[in-house]
């Protein structure tokens, strides 16, 4: 049984002007490896469009993300997650460690294990914005790629006494709303 006590989601918003050096930046930084791996491959005499997957991935992935910074005014948040995993033995906290780094593994996610800096690790995962810069685990993030850690979807309405006004196109629960309650009572029915 995995003993999570606390988990942790730090978001830390970076300025456009930031935020679009730094991603330049990358998109340099990557452009210099692509044309370096496409040298050593004539070199060897190799077609140069046999670069690595990765080199590629990781450029058209940089691409996207400065396009969507400029045309779709996204902006770029630092992310760092922490969870605090628990046991009742030394055993149990090592597998439950195992576990949780298996789960990651599966997914884009990269997790780190804080053994000799534990008190700074227990000061991230409080809710007072802590983040120190020795971590270098953060993770870039679009905005619309954080909102998925927002778990509030729609908005329900369901009020008791009320009468059912249809299905709630996103949830597809009911709604059923008590007018004489709401701000502005008024309706009409059509039909």
């Amino acid at each position: 049984m995995i003993f999570v006590t606390i988990l942790s989601l730090s978001v830390e918003p970076t300025a456009q002007d930031k935020a679009l050096r730094l991603v330049r930046r990358q998109m340099t930084g990557i452009e210099t490896d692509k044309i370096e791996a496409e040298k050593r491959a004539i070199k060897s005499g190799y077609n140069p469009e046999t670069i690595q997957h990765s080199i590629k991935d990781a450029y058209e992935h940089i691409q996207e993300t400065y396009d969507d910074m400029l045309n779709k005014n996204q902006k770029l948040f630092f992310v760092n997650i922490t969870a605090v995993v628990g046991g009742e033995t030394l055993e149990e906290l090592n597998e439950n460690c195992k576990v949780i780094m298996a789960k990651a593994r599966k997914a884009p996610a990269q997790f780190n294990t804080f053994t000799l800096q534990q008190e700074e690790a227990w000061k991230m995962t409080l809710p007072f914005g802590y983040i120190p810069k020795w971590t270098n685990v953060d993770r870039s993030l679009t905005t619309e790629a954080l909102a998925i850690f927002v778990p509030f979807a729609n908005q329900e309405l369901f009020q008791s006494g009320g009468f059912y006004y249809g299905l709630n196109q996103v949830s597809g629960n009911l709604v059923i709303v008590n007018r004489k309650k709401m701000k502005t009572p008024s309706g009409f029915v059509l039909g």
